[in-house]
């Protein structure tokens, strides 16, 4: 009777593990070559929860990566989708954003991007309103937008301080998500919990929470391949041949001029018509301060900013405006406005990170289409701001 042969066996079992335990990183040169340029500007969902694609734009090509909320997806001639490719040698945007989308999910991003960080440029979009919910992001939401390979990765986060991570992790212990994954729930409580019990099932669930980690990352990878057949080259409209900054604001004046004349406050007219316009009188002097300067956000930014000092990271910040004309309106006075600007700016310069700081531009009526939203003026201005700020960028490195 011959001896069994365990060479073959071992062999295969030594290849399996190297395929599964390989840093996802590592297949995204196998993607295709023009998939990250498709992936771009795309505000699909799957995308924006892809974790390789993300990495891919700091590790692949000429890309900027842009997190926000709504703002980024709402495209129009000045978005810099469409401003920066005319310009020769421009950093070509990756949008990270989703409606309602805040720093807890942006969290999760960076923690799942570690390593990819390292002196590699970015634009981050401070939305006032985000930080005006003592509660933070909805239940709902965060499950939508909440990948759970960005839940494990959190988990194997060095960058994070002690307190971060225990202030984070019980930030995502209150997600209905995250409490329906019994695995990811035991090991989060262990972070967030000084129970000895807790902390001990943590560390003995540890090996296998990083096992489905690794699970997790290459189901993410078969997904970016799939997007390669689904998403589709984005066509942008033509601008001016040629055009200076001057030039396209003075055509974002008359745009935004033609797009609200139905309204004093510079709204986008359909905005107004289905937004604003059915409950005017109701609206005015209706906003309370109550507690708006107290949120959890201002942690989970923290804990954002304590990452990217970290890795190295060259971020730059945008602190949008208000519409000033319309907050007068409602009640939300420029006394208000100022202290909310002055808190969230103070969190991110007192890191050492610049900020773009817009509120000035509060009263021009075109600077903003709606409360929330850049507009006409505002993506031209935020154009040639960040050009200008990575052209002395590069000069100085």
């Amino acid at each position: 009777m011959k001896a069994p042969r365990f060479g073959p066996m071992l062999l295969a079992a030594a290849l399996f593990c190297c395929l599964l335990f390989l840093p996802e990183r590592y297949w995204a040169r196998l993607l295709p070559a023009d998939l990250l340029a498709k992936a771009a500007p795309s505000g699909d969902l799957g995308r924006f929860k892809n974790v390789l694609l993300q990495d891919g734009a700091y590790t692949q090509g000429n890309y900027l990566p842009m997190y926000g909320s709504s703002t980024i997806g709402i495209f129009g001639n000045y978005h810099p989708v469409n401003v920066f490719p005319e310009q020769q040698g421009d950093p070509v945007p990756f949008l990270v954003g989703q409606s309602a989308c805040s720093s807890i999910i942006h969290l999760l991003n960076f923690s799942a991007v570690q390593g990819a960080l390292d002196h590699k440029k970015l634009v981050f979009m401070l939305d006032p309103s985000d930080f005006m919910n003592p509660k933070g992001m909805s239940d709902q939401r965060f499950g939508q937008l909440y990948n759970p390979l960005q839940g494990y990765s959190f988990l194997f986060n060095s960058d994070l301080s002690p307190e971060d991570r225990q202030r984070e992790a019980g930030r995502l212990l209150q997600y209905s998500v995250i409490k329906k994954d019994p695995l990811l729930l035991t090991e989060l409580k262990g972070m967030a919990d000084s129970d000895f019990e807790h902390r001990l099932m943590g560390i003995l669930m540890r090996p296998e929470a990083y096992l489905r980690m690794k699970i997790l990352e290459k189901q993410d990878l078969l997904q970016a391949w799939r997007f390669d057949k689904t998403l589709k080259p984005y066509q942008r409209p033509t601008l001016p041949a040629n055009h200076s900054w001057n030039e396209l604001l003075t055509q974002a004046e008359k745009t935004g001029k033609q797009q609200s004349g139905s309204n004093t406050y510079g709204f986008l007219d359909s905005v107004y018509k289905n937004n604003i316009a059915p409950s005017l009188n109701k609206e005015k002097n209706s906003w309370k301060p109550g507690s708006y300067l107290q949120s959890v956000e201002y942690g989970d930014m923290q804990a954002i900013l304590d990452i990217l000092k970290k890795e190295q990271a060259e971020p730059i910040f945008i602190l949008l405006p208000r519409k000033g004309a319309w907050s007068d309106y409602i009640g939300f006075n420029e006394e208000y406005r100022e202290q909310l600007y002055s808190k969230i700016k103070g969190l991110v310069t007192a890191e050492g990170f610049p900020v773009l700081d817009y509120s000035d531009y509060a009263y021009d009526p075109y600077f903003m289409r709606d409360p929330n939203h850049l507009g006409w003026t505002g993506w031209v201005h935020v154009d040639k701001d960040l050009q200008n700020y990575y052209e002395k960028a590069g000069r100085a490195g």
